[in-house]
């Protein structure tokens, strides 16, 4: 099916979804009908539905019983982001299924694939790092708006057929808190036994901000780790970090990436692995702090080795064709009065254009040595007519 959305977990298995099969609650606020569903996760499950009222295909998202609060939280603070790289809140409500105790979310229905399968048609690194920096841009707009996504990955990132980049299942999501939260080097015996698998914070591990592993307050930053290892992975093709478990991630992530590093400029590996500081304090205030890092061009290389070289090659090549300008001092019988010219010779044109050519050498060999300066290349040197 062209049309795909994801839940923050694909398959989560303690979800009972039976009280909202599309068969069982076929039209949802006497508006929308469920035609198929696209996912199901841990908060709900997301069906393609269309919209009668406005004529048009959906995404609804149904949740738990109860959990209006949060799909009405959820819904608020997306419909003030406005941007392309955020998916689209339509409407928010309840009163379906059962009992009339199910909350739901209208979204835009996107068609595309998420990131990770689009990443399998080996696209080449400027392209995939254009790609992550627009999903980065969508973060940073939530950011502002005061959002935190918490469960940022590879299947929460769409590409749609047109080639838009897209943020979505925002369903952990929750406001900003500032201060920073340092976890210092160290937990104790209680929250060493609190990492045990399945015991962890809500979201996916291997994309995962060590505060978030271990469970304490977290804002923004942790989107930005968790953007990095994305971006890492991307890169490289390999998680920076290992454990399948809470306990090892959170000591991994300690000890800093590993593996290789990603085929970019150092600027771009500095400002990632600044992203994945273990410390939250140690990464980036903003996420736009970090994009603009990683946007910012590599300086350009210039050949220190080659300059001397040209430089003396510009100066010798200056009193070289400055040479042919002294003139050869004259004889006493090679003397002519000036009011008697002497008739002119057959080699007065070849000696004009020797001249001619000894300043034009003597123009270039100057404007080399101003570019050898500036650029370390031969502006003298011969150009061919394409170039």
């Amino acid at each position: 099916m062209g049309a795909l959305l994801r839940a923050v977990e694909d398959e989560d298995e303690s979800f009972d979804s039976g009280s909202f099969e599309a068969d069982d609650t076929p039209l949802i606020a006497g508006r929308y009908e469920l035609l198929d569903r696209l996912s199901r996760g841990a908060t709900g499950s997301i069906y393609r539905a269309y919209d009668h009222t406005l004529v048009r295909e959906v995404a609804v998202k149904l949740l738990e019983p109860g959990e209006l609060a949060v799909a009405e939280r959820e819904a608020r603070i997306l419909a003030k982001v406005a941007h392309r790289n955020v998916v689209t809140v339509h409407d928010v409500g309840r009163g379906f299924g059962p009992g009339a105790g199910g909350s739901y979310i209208v979204l835009e229905l996107l068609h595309g694939r998420d990131i990770s399968h689009w990443l399998q048609g080996g696209p080449a690194s400027a392209e995939t790092l254009e790609r992550l920096l627009d999903a980065g841009r969508g973060l940073s707009a939530a950011h502002q708006a005061g959002l935190a996504h918490r469960d940022f990955k590879p299947r929460n990132v769409m590409v749609t057929t047109e080639g838009r980049v897209v943020v979505i299942n925002f369903g952990l999501g929750h406001r900003v808190r500032g201060g920073p939260d340092a976890l210092g080097s160290e937990l104790g015996p209680q929250r060493w036994r609190e990492l045990e698998p399945g015991r962890s914070s809500a979201g996916t591990l291997e994309y995962m901000a060590p505060e978030r592993i271990a469970g304490r307050d977290n804002d923004e930053r942790s989107d930005q780790f968790s953007f990095c290892v994305v971006l890492w992975e991307a890169l490289t093709g390999a998680n920076p970090f290992t454990g399948a478990a809470p306990l090892p991630r959170y000591r991994s992530i300690q000890h800093g990436p590993r593996g290789s590093r990603p085929s970019a400029p150092q600027q771009l590996v500095s400002a990632l692995a600044r992203g994945l500081s273990f410390e939250p304090s140690h990464r980036f205030e903003t996420m736009a702090e970090l994009i603009h890092e990683l946007e910012r061009p590599a300086p350009l290389r210039r050949r220190r080795h080659v300059r001397p070289v040209l430089m003396t090659a510009a100066v010798a090549a200056t009193f070289a064709c400055g040479w042919g300008f002294v003139p050869e001092s004259a004889t006493l019988g090679e003397a002519t009065s000036p009011r008697d010219p002497a008739p002119p010779s057959a080699d007065d044109g070849e000696s004009a254009r020797a001249k001619s050519g000894h300043a034009a050498k003597l123009i270039c060999a100057a404007r080399s040595i101003h570019t050898a300066s500036a650029v370390g290349t031969d502006s003298c040197a011969p150009r061919g007519p394409n170039r």
